[in-house]
Parts: structure tokens; C-alpha cells; sequence
């Protein structure tokens, strides 16, 4: 399946530490669940003219970041059910081993304020 992200304000792309770029009317091709490509939206509908269009709705695009958000306060480190879930465990059932968010919750809630 292809899709086409388009309708975007901008397109905010990082292809290293280093390198970024914001691109205005721009769009982003997925196939097959990666990044096909990245360009102007007339080119990307004119090559992908069968994609699934995706429509941004004039927000700002941000391609291949996955899993942005963070916690500046946390009790403990998670590597561990990270490794499970790359090797596709599924998230409830590292919750249901004992892991996941509410194990962070409690283990957090545990430590003193200095910890």
C-alpha cells in the first residue's frame, strides 16, 4: 500500500544531526511502511497517481520521527521491554508481565524526591 501525506504547512525533514531542512508544499510517499519519498506535492501525486492521499490538514509534517515524546522524571530504566517489544511482543502483554507504564508509575512513586 502507498500512501502520500499531503495539505502540509511544512514539511520538517532531518536526515542527520546536522542536516534539516523545512520544505514548504511538500509532500511525503510511504510504501509499504517506509519513507518512499519526500517532495513537491504535484511531483509526489504525478508519480504515486494510485496512493491512499493522507491530508495533513495544513499542519506541519514531520517524517520519520518516531516516538517523540520523553520523560524528564522517570524511576527506572525500560531497555528491557524496549528489546521485547522489537522483537514484537506485544505492549499488554509486557503489561501483563508485570511491565509497561504502570510499572514506571509505581516504581516512580516509590522514590523519594531526591532519587
Amino acid at each position: 500500500m502507498t500512501l502520500v501525506f499531503g495539505n502540509a504547512a511544512q514539511v520538517a525533514t532531518c536526515e542527520g544531526a546536522d542536516e534539516s531542512a523545512v520544505l514548504d508544499g511538500a509532500a511525503v510517499a510511504v510504501e509499504e511502511g517506509r519513507i518512499a519519498a519526500v517532495g513537491p506535492e504535484d511531483e509526489l501525486a504525478a508519480r504515486y497517481p494510485a496512493a491512499e492521499r493522507i491530508d495533513c490538514g495544513g499542519g506541519v509534517l514531520t517524517p520519520g520521527l518516531v516516538d517523540s515524546h520523553t520523560h524528564a522524571v522517570f524511576g527506572r530504566w525500560r531497555a528491557d521491554e524496549y528489546a521485547l517489544r522489537s522483537r514484537g511482543v506485544p505492549y499488554m502483554e509486557i503489561a501483563r508481565r508485570g511491565g509497561g507504564i504502570n510499572a514506571s508509575v509505581r516504581d516512580l512513586r516509590q522514590r523519594s524526591e531526591d532519587e
